[in-house]
Order: C-alpha cells, then sequence, then structure tokens
C-alpha cells in the first residue's frame, strides 16, 4: 500500500502532490513502466469472458442444469464450484456513459436534483460545518500512510 502511495500524483487526502514529492511519484511511475512495459490496465474481453463462463457451466453440469439451478428447481448443478469461478472471475459495475458518469446516480440527479441535508431551511450550512468539523477532529487521529483511523492514538476517556 505505502509503495503504491508513493507512486500515486496524489496524497493521502487525494489532493495532488506538489513539488518533489509530485516529482519523485512521476519518476517512479516512469520507472515502473521501463521495469514492467507490458503490465497496463485489465482490459475487459467481455467475449473471452463469456467463453470461459459457458466452459466452466459446463464442467458444473450443463446448460440445461444450469437453467434448473437458476430457477431454483431440482437440479444436478454444482453452484458452489459457478460462484467460486464468478468470484474470482467477475465483479459487479454500475454502467457508466461515454464521459465516465454513472447512469444510475446521473438518473437520481435528474429525477431528484441534488440532495442537500437542510437544517431549518439553512441550505446544508449546518451539516456542512458539523461534518466539517468531524472531519478536523478525526484527522489528527489518522494514519499518515494508510489514512484509517490509528486507534492507538485516539485517548482514552
Amino acid at each position: 500500500m505505502h509503495r503504491r502511495m508513493m507512486m500515486s500524483d496524489r496524497d493521502i487526502t487525494g489532493e495532488l502532490k506538489v513539488g518533489d514529492q509530485l516529482r519523485m511519484a512521476k519518476e517512479l511511475q516512469r520507472l515502473n513502466q521501463e521495469l514492467h512495459p507490458n503490465k497496463t490496465k485489465i482490459k475487459r474481453d467481455v467475449e473471452a469472458w463469456q467463453k470461459a463462463r459457458n466452459k466452466i457451466i459446463e464442467e458444473c453440469g450443463g446448460i440445461e442444469e444450469y437453467k434448473k439451478y437458476m430457477n431454483a428447481e431440482e437440479n444436478n448443478f454444482d453452484g458452489k464450484k459457478l460462484s467460486e469461478w464468478d468470484k474470482y472471475n467477475s465483479r459487479k459495475v454500475l454502467k457508466q456513459d461515454e464521459d465516465g458518469n454513472v447512469l444510475l446516480f446521473k438518473a437520481l440527479d435528474d429525477q431528484y436534483g441534488e440532495i442537500v441535508y437542510e437544517v431549518d431551511g439553512d441550505g446544508g450550512k449546518a451539516y456542512k460545518e458539523v461534518t466539517d468539523q468531524i472531519n478536523d477532529i478525526v484527522s489528527t487521529y489518522r494514519s499518515a500512510t494508510l489514512g484509517e483511523l490509528s486507534w492507538r492514538s485516539i485517548p482514552k476517556s
């Protein structure tokens, strides 16, 4: 985790690094690309994934047994094996538009508008103030390397 953070353009809080830290991150990224030139982000090959999944379905009992299994009917399908395969070879993602906006969130924004946590009609000012105070208090107890709360540093009352 620490090495990954050193290579990132952003610090633990999500802010863009500046100065020597940014230069070091860029140099580490360049070095990593030199050492591992073929290691790029995983591209989804849906067709190959579907072929592999169909093969595992056949190994687990075939398509007819799979249909029975999915309809909760009596079957001889090895659902455990398929679930294990899915766990390692699948992931759930939310559909996005060409700009990378999640369609579900976009639809919610269109339907309901921006969500504002108001207290007595203040437009969310009190909510933001309280969350800022909480974040300020908690930030003093966050681990600088991981960004998680360092429970040992919190005083016991």
